[in-house]
């Protein structure tokens, strides 16, 4: 659904105005001035201009009194001409010119300055009718400029009655989008969308003939009756005379001279007169009224136009200024006094002979000077100020390339056309271009691109933006117009003279022992110490230096070096603690080939022989681990092999005894040493044999002790009466056959006299348990006998009379006595 706004601009005068929130926003168009609250006003009905109340009423009087002077009817009993709006010129009668202050909705006289409200309003509901008419009223409060839209929700059809919705009242007209379907006269259905107001014609073709019949053509199908534009010339009935009529439809008629006819003047009448006859004169007078309006034709009866009126009449000039002269009544009466009123352009007067008041317009040349000052006006005199110079001056941008014509008399008002071309001013820098900006007038922006120049202290370029300095450029100014075709560019910074700060650009550096990677400006210096140990093998080979990170003089790094021949960053040589040398992996080994040269060549640098070889003097121990043993070498730091370890260690025999062997360590790890002989206590094997808990009988031996046990191990029955002893091997063999390894369980079953003294022994305790109970049962009679003479006792006791002591006389008074005591001996 498409929907139409009829409001469209008086949506934009309401807008505009209901912007304006300031009381003071609004001016009055006949003083300038601005509009206050506490002044009266007047507000216009259609452009909704607001004037200051004495403003407009002078307006109307001087503009009427104007229109009266130069119409001669100032005095006299007509009515007064309208007046007008100041902006939009809306005519007014003089009965609708205001004469006191009301409220925009009109309602209350003189409203009241109230700051809460809005000014020039009275608080109270609009109540105006709406615009266009739609029978509803304003809702809003009282407001100037235009009510808004109708916002009540109506039951609203589309132009083409087809579709039907409810909308608000502002929008009911409204078009639906589909086809109008409406039958139009020639039959056809109208083909646009849904409109308002009358189907326009049908635009299809169609051969149509005139009215005349005589010329067919392809028209449009709503244009079915036309006309060819000739003569129709048919022949009338009469037989002598054709139809002069342009085409028509229908027949042609009778002949116009048939039937009855009158003479010239119309007093007679010839009834028996054929077509082909001329009409006689009657020979009367004719008697019609001539051109003077007064008089009457006194001619006989004639053809043609009646001729001058003739009469002598006393008549008057036209400006009624000079006395009475008797003239004919056809000729004018023009007085020889010329008219002294003032013309229209209120400087030159008429000086037209017997001026009847309407004095024409003033045929001087104006000749004043204009606005521009280069010209003068051309147009006819007139009052007021002139037009705008109507020559035509033309205003370029500084390229001269976008050019704009203007009136001469604002060419220096003008700002110059903005232009989408580039700006044609070289760089002054040492760029060879600019960045890309549009033609403009004054100082081009600074350069903003990056230096890019190289140093002389390192490979990077300067990465700032453009430090050249700027040159001295005569200013441009828009009102001279100085365009570029005017302009000597200065000669280009060189590039040989640019100076650029020292460089800050982030690099990678070694430390003076290659431990770390340091992230610094390439400014600052190149001699960087870490806080780890040097870590250079000394001359020993032994060991690495432990002196702080500093310069190496005699570099001894073989798997740097091997490095950065063969670049295998995968090992490097680190210190550990005890200056010992390992070769673990690494992450801070250079990663491009540049910085492998940088680093061979300071390598080569400090490796030089001349120099003394900064790092410390070896005076730690050798520390280097034997071959055979874990133990290090004691002796001071000397070139190849340690001789062997001479240390005395203990070792625990075979069979784990508490006591310790002691040897010396090249011996006890010699692999031809004979541990059997050597590591033996000569004693009796203290180990558990194979298979159950007793020691093994034979000496201290290597390997497990699996000699067959022969000791005797005494076994019972589960009643514990059989008892029988049996070798060890006996008892684990049969445990083994029954599968009670491990287990405390009795290997030998009892029998039948196990039997009987099981049953005597059950027997005996059942006696037992009955006597138990026996016993247990006159225990408690005999307590609960006890029982019921303790109560006969405790009741007579009750009964006795309590004749304890009550509290004596000093404890019932003592806590207010003591005071007075106290105070008394004082006293």
């Amino acid at each position: 659904m498409l929907v139409q706004n009829v409001h469209t601009q008086q949506n934009l005068i309401e807008i505009h105005h209901l912007s304006k929130t300031d009381e003071h926003s609004d001016h009055c168009m006949i003083c300038l001035d601005q509009v206050h609250a506490e002044q009266s006003t007047w507000q216009c009905e259609q452009c909704y201009q607001v004037y200051h109340l004495l403003c407009i009423q002078t307006w109307i009087h001087q503009g009427v009194t104007k229109k009266s002077i130069l119409s001669g009817d100032l005095f006299s009993n007509l009515p007064l001409p309208p007046w007008h709006c100041p902006k939009c010129r809306k005519d007014y009668s003089q009965s609708q010119a205001p004469k006191k202050y009301f409220c925009f909705c009109g309602k209350v006289e003189d409203p009241p300055v109230d700051r809460w409200i809005a000014p020039h309003t009275c608080g109270e509901i609009c109540n105006r009718e709406l615009i266009p008419a739609c029978g509803h009223s304003c809702t809003q409060r009282c407001h100037g400029g235009p009510c808004p839209p109708c916002p009540l929700m109506v039951k609203a059809s589309c132009y083409c009655q087809a579709y039907s919705t409810v909308l608000r009242c502002a929008q009911r007209n409204f078009s639906c989008g589909k086809s109008c379907g409406r039958v139009l006269p020639c039959s056809h259905l109208c083909p646009l969308p849904c409109h308002p107001g009358e189907c326009p014609p049908c635009p299809k073709q169609k051969e149509q003939a005139c009215r005349c019949g005589r010329l067919i053509s392809t028209r449009s199908c709503s244009d079915r009756e036309y006309s060819c534009g000739e003569i129709c010339n048919l022949p009338f009935s009469c037989g002598n005379h054709r139809c002069e009529q342009i085409c028509h439809s229908g027949p042609c008629g009778e002949c116009p001279l048939s039937g009855p006819r009158r003479c010239h003047c119309g007093n007679g009448k010839y009834n028996d007169l054929s077509c082909d006859q001329p009409t006689p004169s009657c020979g009367g007078t004719c008697g019609k009224k001539l051109e003077c309006g007064n008089h009457n034709c006194v001619s006989r009866c004639h053809k043609g136009e009646c001729p001058k009126c003739y009469m002598i009449v006393q008549m008057r000039c036209r400006c009624r200024k000079s006395v009475k002269k008797s003239l004919p009544c056809h000729q004018e009466y023009i007085c020889e006094k010329k008219c002294q009123k003032t013309r229209d352009c209120g400087r030159h007067a008429c000086n037209r002979k017997c001026c009847a008041g309407d004095c024409p317009i003033c045929p001087e040349t104006c000749g004043k000077k204009l606005k521009c000052g280069n010209h003068v006006c051309e147009a006819r005199c007139h009052a007021g100020k002139c037009e705008e110079c109507p020559r035509e001056a033309e205003v370029t941008c500084y390229c001269s390339l976008t050019k704009i014509k203007v009136a001469c008399g604002q060419f220096r008002t003008t700002p110059a056309p903005p232009c989408s071309l580039p700006c044609p001013v070289p760089p002054t820098c040492h760029h060879p271009s600019r960045l890309p900006h549009t033609c403009h007038y004054g100082e081009c922006p600074k350069c903003e691109q990056i230096c890019g120049v190289g140093r002389e202290t390192c490979e990077h370029k300067c990465g700032e933006k453009c430090h050249d300095p700027l040159p001295q450029i005569p200013p441009t100014s828009k009102k001279k117009r100085v365009t570029f075709d005017k302009y000597r560019p200065p000669t280009p910074h060189p590039l040989s003279k640019v100076q650029c700060a020292p460089c800050p650009v982030p690099v990678t550096r070694f430390c003076h022992g290659f431990h770390n990677e340091f992230t610094v400006e390439c400014r600052t210096e190149r001699e960087i110490t870490c806080e780890n140990q040097c870590g250079n093998p000394l001359p020993c080979g032994n060991h690495c230096c432990t002196l702080k990170c500093h310069r190496i003089t005699q570099n001894r790094f073989p798997e740097i070096k091997e490095t950065i021949k063969g670049w295998n960053p995968d090992l490097v040589s680190t210190p550990l603690k005890d200056g010992q040398l390992k070769l673990t992996p690494i992450e801070y080994l250079p990663r491009t080939r540049k910085i492998v040269d940088d680093i061979q060549n300071q390598l080569v640098l400090e490796s030089s022989p001349r120099l003394p070889d900064s790092c410390e003097r070896c005076l730690l121990t050798c520390n280097r681990p034997h071959a055979r043993c874990s133990h290090r070498c004691p002796l001071p730091c000397h070139p190849g092999n340690c001789p062997p370890c001479k240390r005395y260690v203990l070792r625990k025999c075979y069979c784990l005894s508490h006591v310790e062997l002691g040897f010396v360590c090249d011996v006890i790890t010699d692999p031809q040493a004979p541990l059997e002989s050597l590591l033996s206590c000569n004693q009796t094997c203290s180990r558990p044999l194979d298979g159950c808990s007793h020691p093994c009988p034979l000496l201290c031996h290597p390997g497990p002790c699996s000699v067959t046990c022969l000791q005797l191990e005494t076994i019972y029955c589960p009643c514990k009466r059989i008892k029988l002893r049996w070798e060890c091997r006996k008892v684990q063999q049969v445990k083994r056959d029954k599968g009670l390894e491990g287990k405390q369980m009795a290997l030998v079953e009892c029998d039948s006299t196990c039997a009987k003294v099981r049953e005597e022994m059950l027997k005996k305790q059942k006696e037992a348990e009955v006597e138990a109970e026996k016993k247990k049962k006159l225990e408690e009679e005999t307590a609960r006998s006890l029982n019921v003479h303790s109560k006969k006792k405790r009741k007579k006791i009750s009964y006795e009379k309590d004749i304890s002591p009550g509290p004596s006389l000093w404890s019932q008074h003592k806590r207010w006595a003591t005071p007075l005591l106290v105070v008394f001996l004082m006293l």
